[in-house]
């Protein structure tokens, strides 16, 4: 079986390593060329013996042509991020997505870029868009409609029929109710029980979940 050739973009975490090891051992499927990552000191370093190979415009050259990406940008701002993102999309990036093994995506869609991590449980009828990051042990009830670019943290739960649109970010063991939806670009924080709608653009944390900032997306952190 041919393998494809697979270029990390984003050189913060050796996460996506062992969520493609993973993959292989339940079926052969990525070459792990290494990674792409535009700051200079990581230049030539190794992560578990995968080099970090220059920029991101090395994606654009005739070597890795016919190499598959996942962005997957851990630590910075959510702007950072969706830069990346825009980079990737002027330059005809061709994108994988890993689900892990254990995930179960029978009537489930998922768009383009996307990393699904091990112990996530996803419900019939959802629907995931492009970009798009599910943690460890997350569950994603019936129903939901999760936006592109959005990142749901590890053991989140997210109860049926749940609006999450683009950009927004759910911290890791967030609970949110059913029937509600999570604006654009909002970040739902670590532990925070959501009861009702979360405005666009807006932090909620605390049980009940209330609005604790308004915009400044420069300073967010996007896990």
């Amino acid at each position: 079986m041919d393998m494809k050739r697979l270029v990390v973009t984003g050189a913060g975490t050796s996460v996506i390593i062992k969520l493609v090891h993973a993959i292989n051992r339940h079926q052969p499927t990525w070459d792990l060329v290494g990674f792409v990552d535009d700051d200079p000191g990581k230049k030539g370093a190794l992560i578990h013996g995968y080099p970090v190979m220059g920029g991101l415009d090395l994606l654009a050259t005739e070597d890795l042509a016919d190499a598959y990406t996942v962005c997957f940008i851990y630590g910075g701002n959510i702007q950072t991020r969706l830069q990346v993102i825009d980079r990737l999309d002027a330059m005809d990036a061709t994108y994988a997505t890993l689900v892990h093994p254990s995930v179960d995506l029978d009537l489930v869609t998922s768009g383009t870029d996307c990393v699904i991590q091990s112990g996530s449980h996803i419900q019939s009828d959802v629907a995931i868009g492009d970009h798009c990051g599910v943690g460890l042990e997350a569950i994603i009830g019936h129903d939901v409609s999760v936006g592109d670019k959005v990142w749901i943290g590890p053991r989140a739960t997210v109860l049926g029929r749940v609006k999450i649109e683009e950009g927004a970010t759910l911290g890791a063991g967030c609970v949110i109710k059913g029937n509600v939806t999570v604006g654009s670009f909002a970040m739902v924080g670590m532990g925070a029980v959501v009861v009702h709608d979360v405005p666009a653009g807006t932090t909620v944390f605390g049980n009940p979940a209330r609005v604790i900032n308004r915009g400044a997306l420069d300073t967010r952190h996007p896990y």
